[in-house]
C-alpha cells in the first residue's frame, strides 16, 4: 500500500538517526484491575483484542487485526534499558523480556506513524507468528516487513552489532508494538504505582491522529 510506504519513509526521516538505546523489555501499561482479572483466570492468559481506530485512519490494521499493545521505548538517557518512568495508560505495568516475545512472533511489520498533538510521534510495529492469519493479513495488505538487523529501513527497533536489541532514542518518537499472540502472564513482573501522565488511561475506541501535522500526514 502506497500510503503505508509513504508513512514509513516519513517515520525514518523523522527518526533522523538520533541514536539508540538498549531495549530489554516490551511493557504494557494498564490499570491494576486489568491484570488482576487476567491472573484470576486458571490459565492467566492475556488474550488479544481487536485494534481500535487510534492512529492513522488509513492504517489497514484498524478494526481488522487482534493484538495487545506494548511499548518498547526507554527512559531518555537510559543505558540500562529502563522503560519510561511515566505511563499514559494506567498505574500498573507488565514487563516481558523482548527475546521471549520475538521468539514467538518474529515477523515485524511497519503499520503506522502518527501523532495526536503534534509533539510526540508514535511508530506502530506489528509482531506476528509466521503463517498465522495476522501474518498473512500484513503481507496481503502491503505492510512493510522490517528486518530486525536492517537498521537502514528499521531504525526503530533492531539488533545492534553486540547482538542486543536496540530501540530508537529519539526524544519525541515512541515505539509501540502490536503483538498478535495471546500471552500467559503468569510469572512475569508486574510493577504497580507507576506515575501517570495525561488522562492516565486508554480511550475507548481510540484517538485518531492529528490531521494537521505536516510531519506525519
Amino acid at each position: 500500500m502506497a500510503h503505508i510506504a509513504a508513512l514509513h519513509r516519513k517515520a525514518v526521516d523523522y527518526d533522523g538517526n538520533e541514536g539508540d538505546a538498549l531495549c530489554l523489555y516490551f511493557y504494557r501499561n494498564r490499570e491494576p484491575e486489568y491484570f488482576a482479572k487476567i491472573l484470576a483466570k486458571p490459565n492467566c492468559l492475556m488474550e488479544t483484542a481487536r485494534k481500535d481506530n487510534s492512529g492513522d485512519p488509513k492504517s489497514p490494521i484498524n478494526g481488522n487485526l487482534c493484538g495487545s499493545f506494548f511499548l518498547a521505548s526507554v527512559e531518555p538517557g537510559s543505558v540500562t534499558g529502563q522503560p519510561r518512568s511515566h505511563s499514559p495508560f494506567g498505574r500498573s505495568r507488565l514487563l516481558v523480556p523482548v527475546e521471549e516475545m520475538i521468539s514467538r512472533a518474529p515477523n515485524v511489520y511497519f503499520a503506522d506513524f502518527y501523532c495526536m498533538r503534534g509533539q510526540v510521534h508514535y511508530v506502530t510495529l506489528v509482531m506476528t507468528k509466521p503463517g498465522t492469519f495476522s501474518d498473512c493479513f500484513c503481507r496481503n495488505h502491503g505492510l512493510k516487513l522490517l528486518g530486525l538487523r536492517d537498521r537502514a529501513n528499521n531504525p526503530f527497533l533492531f539488533y545492534g552489532d553486540d547482538g542486543k536489541l536496540r530501540v530508537t532514542a529519539s526524544d519525541n518518537l515512541q515505539v509501540e508494538v502490536f503483538y498478535t499472540e495471546d500471552i500467559c502472564i503468569r510469572g512475569y513482573t508486574i510493577l504497580h504505582n507507576i506515575p501517570t501522565v495525561g488522562q492516565g488511561h486508554t480511550t475507548p475506541g481510540g484517538v485518531p491522529k492529528n490531521p494537521r501535522c505536516r510531519l506525519c500526514n
